[in-house]
Order: C-alpha cells, then sequence, then structure tokens
C-alpha cells in the first residue's frame, strides 16, 4: 500500500513538472523571440510606436498610420482614393469616423479595436513576460521544407487566445505567424491570422515589414489585405489631442433643398417592428462582407405606405454576381431631389422627430412633397453609441 501511496505522488510529480517544463518551454521561446528582436534593455525602454503602412484591401490601394502607446491609446489613420478616415482609444474610449460623421463606439465594434492592444504586446514580445493574468504554454512543432516553426499558446486575461509561429534557425527566432481570436464589428467570433515577413531592424528593434492579413468566420474569409511598412519610429511625441476624439463637425437641425446621389447596394424589405431596424442593417451588412461586396456608405431606409425599405450601399462587381439569399436583390436608387435634415440621437426617436419638422417646413415653403420618406443612417445602430447617432431624413421634392 505504501508503495502504491509513493508510486502516485512520483506520478502526481512528474505530471506537475511535466506541466511547469510546457510552460517554461514557452516562456523560453518567447524569452529567445525578446533577444532575437532586440533584447530586453533596448524593448524596456519602448512605451509606443508609430507605424506607417501602404496596402491594398479588394484591389483598392491605401496607405496608414498607426500611432500607439502603453497601456493602450491607439490612433489609426487610413487614407485611399477620395476616402480618409481615422478611429482610436483614449482612456477606454474607442471612437471612429470611417465612413462617418465621428462617433463613440460600443459592443463589438469598441471590443474590436480593443484587440489592437494585443497585436503590439505580442509584437513587441516584452509586455507579454510581464503580463499579470496571462497563460503561456507550448504548441506543436511543424517541419515543413527544412523550416521548422515552434508555437506558443497565449490565453490573455480577457480570455482570448492566440498562436505565436515562432522560425529557430541558428539560434535566432523570428515570429512569423499570429494566429487568434477576434470579434468583427457585426459582433460575430472568427479567427485572424497573420503571415509575417521581411523582418528588419529598425534602430535595433527587429519588425516585420510585411503582413498578409486575414480574417475568417468559420472557413469563410471575410477579409483579406496585405501591408508593407514603410516606416517606424519609437517613442513617438505625443499629447492628449492626438488621441482625443476630434469634435463633430457637421450642421445640425439645418432644412435645405439639395441634389441627392444615385445609390446602388443590397436591398431587402423589412419584416416586423421599426424598432428592429438595426437587425436588418447588421444582416445586409455581413452579407456584404460574406459575398465580397465594398460597403459603400450608410444604410438608407424609406419608409412606403404598406413596407419598409432597407437598401445597404455596396460597390457590386461587374458581370454575374453570387447568388444571394432570397428576397436580397441589388438594386439601383436614382438620384433625386430631396429635402433633408441632419439630426443626432437615438434612432427610431431623433429621426421621426425631424421627420416631422421637416415635413412642416415644406409645407410652408414652395416645394412639394412627391415621395415616400427616407431616412439615411450615417452609422450603424448595433455600433455606435445612442447618443451618437446621426442620421439624414429626406423627402423627395419638386
Amino acid at each position: 500500500m505504501t508503495r502504491l501511496v509513493l508510486l502516485l505522488v512520483m506520478v502526481g510529480l512528474l505530471a506537475a513538472c511535466s506541466s511547469q517544463q510546457e510552460e517554461n518551454d514557452g516562456r523560453g521561446l518567447l524569452v529567445g523571440l525578446l533577444m532575437s528582436i532586440g533584447g530586453d534593455t533596448a524593448l524596456e525602454s519602448v512605451e509606443g510606436v508609430r507605424s506607417t503602412y501602404e496596402g491594398a484591401y479588394a484591389g483598392m490601394p491605401y496607405t496608414s498610420e498607426v500611432v500607439w502607446t502603453r497601456p493602450h491609446r491607439v490612433i489609426f489613420k487610413l487614407e485611399a482614393d477620395g476616402f480618409t478616415g481615422q478611429m482610436g482609444v483614449d482612456n477606454g474610449v474607442a471612437w471612429s469616423s470611417f465612413m462617418a460623421p465621428v462617433a463613440r463606439l460600443r459592443g463589438a465594434a469598441r471590443e474590436n479595436m480593443m484587440e489592437w492592444r494585443h497585436h503590439y504586446e505580442v509584437f513587441l514580445v516584452r509586455p507579454l513576460l510581464h503580463m499579470e493574468g496571462l497563460e503561456i504554454a507550448r504548441g506543436p512543432t511543424n517541419r515543413t521544407g527544412g523550416r521548422v516553426v515552434r508555437h506558443v499558446l497565449l490565453t490573455f486575461p480577457d480570455g482570448k487566445r492566440y498562436d505565436l509561429g515562432i522560425q529557430v534557425e541558428e539560434g535566432k527566432s523570428t515570429l512569423v505567424m499570429v494566429d487568434g481570436d477576434t470579434v468583427l464589428p457585426d459582433g460575430r467570433k472568427g479567427r485572424f491570422t497573420m503571415d509575417l515577413s521581411g523582418h528588419e531592424a529598425f534602430d535595433g528593434i527587429v519588425w516585420p515589414t510585411t503582413v498578409h492579413f486575414r480574417t475568417y468566420v468559420g472557413k469563410t474569409v471575410i477579409q483579406a489585405k496585405t501591408e508593407t511598412v514603410t516606416s517606424i519610429q519609437w517613442n513617438p511625441p505625443v499629447t492628449d489631442d492626438t488621441f482625443a476624439m476630434p469634435e463633430m463637425t457637421i450642421h445640425l437641425g439645418v432644412k435645405s433643398v439639395k441634389e441627392a446621389p444615385a445609390v446602388t447596394g443590397l436591398r431587402t424589405i423589412h419584416t416586423g417592428s421599426p424598432k428592429t431596424l438595426d437587425q436588418t442593417v447588421l444582416s445586409l451588412q455581413r452579407l456584404c462582407f460574406d459575398h465580397g461586396f465594398i460597403p459603400m456608405g450608410s444604410a438608407m431606409v424609406t419608409f412606403h405606405t404598406r413596407e419598409i425599405e432597407v437598401v445597404y450601399p455596396a460597390e457590386v462587381p461587374d458581370g454575374p454576381g453570387p447568388r444571394l439569399p432570397k428576397g436580397i436583390t441589388v438594386v439601383t436608387r436614382p438620384a433625386m431631389k430631396v429635402a433633408a435634415v441632419m439630426c443626432r440621437g437615438p434612432y427610431g426617436t431623433a429621426d421621426v422627430k425631424a421627420l416631422k419638422a421637416l415635413q412642416e417646413w415644406l409645407k410652408e415653403g414652395e416645394y412639394e412633397m412627391v415621395g415616400a420618406p427616407r431616412v439615411v443612417f450615417l452609422h450603424d445602430p448595433n455600433a455606435t453609441v445612442g447618443e451618437d447617432q446621426v442620421a439624414e431624413v429626406q423627402i423627395p421634392v419638386m
């Protein structure tokens, strides 16, 4: 009996040692990576980074800039042909001005922005070795074509899990792959993969210069892009204004008559209460990503007498397109003259009041209402704080 007890104790100790060895192996790989990219002394002084990129998404070339500082303040700016946008995180507040007036983010869109912190923690390595609550484990080793890649598995305190692929060759470690959990801005859970190459030293710290980035939901690729680093600056000079959400510049409550442009996009009929319009908008947004369409603006909702039509603007490829679900079509709504007014506040409240005010204004003027009223929701209602949601109410006139 005594021998059996001793045997069980020894087995338990061996299992514990094995588990600890696995942890140490994973941590040891991170230490080796830290030393290869610059060493503890060099990385200890890094409190932030400014990086610039050139890339292409769905055939559209762009340039971008990211400024990130610890513990997590970030601003991302992007420029493309005829388009500029920026988004950021400042003291826990995530905001965006992409294709819409600046507004605070909520829900999955905010969570997606908060994930950026983990990306920089992984690239700089040192924060991982000093993070409380981070679980580090050794993953498998892959050997293909003479290349040996060892994996480190990370579980962050927020529950996100990352798999780091580290190539070890002649005593030098190189981070060549990052695969991890993500939440898409539309709320779906997925995974992302970054394939990293072209590592170069910037002021003594090694950084990948080419990133092939893909986002998946299941086996479906939702996003794919390639970026090339054009510059890296450690500890860039920043102030509180660097990350602060800009002031909104649109004019609210000003009524006018204008020419509204033509709109092409995915169309469906909303069934249900107007209070659930956000779910119909969300379903069209997801269809855009899943079928390779590029979102090109804000959802337009037309309130006909017997039905509510929703059109989600998108760039549709020429020729035969993908097969769409029943009830979804691609339409083009022509340009037309409209009376319009901007309003801000929770959808279903602020826009209703603005519509009544616009109708009263038209009764006193020279224009005649000739079509169903419509509302262009400039913000995604699922991703934007209610008080910041902006809409343009329109009524066709002649």
